[in-house]
């Protein structure tokens, strides 16, 4: 309508860590960004922060998590050097795959924040 971009805050993000093209000098503040906890729900980042107006945790693309999404970025927290969130982002991940059938990740699951031994 008035043709403005949306200033929302999404795992996309991330994707500039993978590629390559974060500025190093920005880079800090991106991973401290995606783990606030309105991001990183303790089993991945959300494709979208909680406190967005259109958040919803069982939504596709307004606040899920995408194990691959996730991936991506876990390796371009790798590639800069972000170890331990490196880590954070896969053992969320595979405590998701525990409670998953067959302990295989799908495509996506909800958003929700992490309690320990709930899934």
């Amino acid at each position: 309508k008035d043709k403005r971009p949306c200033r929302v805050r999404s795992s996309n993000a991330g994707h500039t860590l993978f590629s390559g093209i974060a500025a190093t000098e920005h880079a800090p503040r991106l991973v401290e960004t995606l783990f606030q906890p309105d991001t990183f729900s303790g089993w991945g980042i959300r494709t979208i922060a909680r406190y967005e107006s259109r958040y919803n945790p069982m939504s596709y693309h307004n606040g899920s998590i995408w194990p691959h999404d996730n991936a991506i970025i876990a390796m371009g927290l790798a590639r800069y050097g972000y170890k331990t969130e490196t880590l954070q982002i896969t053992t969320g991940l595979f405590n998701a795959s525990i409670m998953m059938d067959l302990h295989r990740l799908p495509e996506l699951f909800c958003g929700f924040d992490y309690a320990s031994g709930q899934g």
